[in-house]
């Protein structure tokens, strides 16, 4: 029954994800800031001004890629100087081509090198050489070349303004994005180690996928923990959304701290407990505490309100009422003691899960 909800609920879910996500709203804005320039001044029929522009504003869409808005808006001001600079310098030489080759063999090599300091100062080479190599060909007047690079200009600071418009009127909304995708990435954890409670499991695969996605988790949570930190609205203001965001990131941190640590010999376990068929329930239970988690997140992104599923912990009491069942009919000493104290760890273990999922559901 709870595969069949899921494989009805999943597709929605995962448009409505994608519709909420950075991924959608980076799309979105720099489709608008790079378009509506041009499709603006082509009612006056100027377009040849708003390619101008928009052409500026690419340039400073490469490197506005998520993170804290002060680096965005560091990253998108050095390259409004630099493409304003490198627009001139290269409309008033590209007449000699060897010195606009040199120029460009050497523009490449300090570029790339840009790398050093990270993906965001690479891309702002990225950025220069892309208006280096798109104004190479463009022979033109001085006059003309100092028009074209003040036109790039506008193009580029329409496009930084129009960014940190947007982020100011949500500050909050990077950070709850990002969370959110952290939190999905913790929820997908969880479900692939409900898998060693699964029969006939292969271990050394899932020990493989829960090795790639404790990296990614680890990704995750420290783009948040950036976000977190160096958003000035969270750091010294003590708004109420800040200290929300704060909170739930801290419990997600303690609860996938706590999912990590706890291991067991599930081998040992499937030995003994298979024919008894409550490990199935273990798992379900696992599933149950991993689809809570996707409605927190769903709810970080849409701005709602989550409701903990009344099943989850009817399944959790369910589980607690079987172990105890085993244990009494356990008069034959069919089941190792050894065993039954390891599925009441992982039981309390469960408890304590649900009891952090349950604070964040309370926030």
């Amino acid at each position: 029954m709870l595969f069949l909800y899921m494989q009805i609920r999943q597709p929605i879910r995962n448009i409505q994800d994608f519709l909420l996500s950075t991924y959608f709203a980076d799309g979105l804005r720099i489709t608008i800031g790079v378009l509506l320039p041009s499709l603006i001044l082509a009612q006056f029929s100027l377009l040849t001004y708003g390619m101008t522009l928009s052409l500026g504003a690419l340039c400073v869409s490469v490197v506005d890629s998520p993170g804290p808005m002060v680096h965005r808006r560091n990253a998108m001001l050095v390259t409004t100087v630099l493409i304003f600079l490198f627009s001139i310098i290269t409309g008033l030489t590209n007449k000699s081509h060897y010195f606009i080759g040199f120029l460009l063999a050497i523009s490449s090599f300090i570029f790339s090198m840009f790398y050093i300091y990270g993906v965001r100062a690479a891309s702002v080479g990225t950025a220069v050489l892309l208006i280096m190599v798109l104004s190479i060909d463009d022979v033109r007047p001085w006059q003309d070349v100092i028009i074209h690079a003040l036109m790039v200009l506008a193009g580029s600071l329409w496009y930084t303004g129009l960014s940190y418009f947007v982020y100011r009127l949500r500050p909050f909304r990077l950070v709850q994005q990002s969370l959110s995708d952290s939190i999905l990435e913790v929820a997908e954890f969880l479900r692939e180690k409900a898998k060693f409670y699964h029969q006939n499991n292969n271990y050394d695969k899932t020990y493989a996928d829960l090795l790639q996605l404790q990296v990614s988790v680890h990704e995750k949570q420290d783009a948040v923990r950036e976000l977190l930190f160096r958003t000035r609205e969270i750091v010294r203001d003590s708004s109420p959304e800040g200290r929300f965001l704060l909170l739930v990131f801290v419990d997600m941190v303690d609860l996938f701290e706590q999912v990590m640590s706890t291991y067991y010999n599930y081998q040992q376990l499937h030995d003994q407990f298979d024919k008894a068929g409550i490990l199935s329930d273990y798992e379900m239970a696992i599933k149950r505490i991993s689809y809570a988690l996707d409605d927190i997140a769903f709810a970080l992104k849409s701005g709602g309100k989550p409701v903990i599923s009344k099943r989850l912990l009817i399944e959790i009491e369910r589980l607690k009422i079987k172990i105890n069942n085993l244990e009494k009919n356990n008069v034959n000493q069919e089941y190792s003691t050894i065993g039954i104290i390891a599925l009441k760890n992982i039981e309390v273990n469960i408890e304590n899960i649900l009891a952090r999922v349950k604070t964040i559901f309370s926030y």
